[in-house]
């Protein structure tokens, strides 16, 4: 049998400790990024649901004047 050292062969030692480390590095910063992230998304619609809310109801009374301003053209 041929004893030739294999220099592709990594041991499962060295890999799963690196892997272990990376892994938790990027979870962490995954998990501030998403926090952060949808912390500001969440302020973001907190501010601007009422703003786009209002400008609802503004459009929605000014359709209902040109509907009933329609209205009574049509019938004249």
């Amino acid at each position: 049998m041929a004893t030739t050292p294999n220099t592709l062969h990594v041991s499962g030692a060295d890999t799963n400790v690196t892997v272990t480390y990376n892994k938790a590095n990027w979870s962490g910063w995954c998990k501030k990024f998403w926090l952060t992230f949808g912390g500001l998304v969440f302020l973001v619609m907190a501010v601007a649901l009422p703003f786009v809310a209002g400008n609802l109801q503004i459009l929605s009374l000014e359709v209902t004047k040109l509907s009933v301003r329609l209205t009574e053209l049509e019938r004249k």
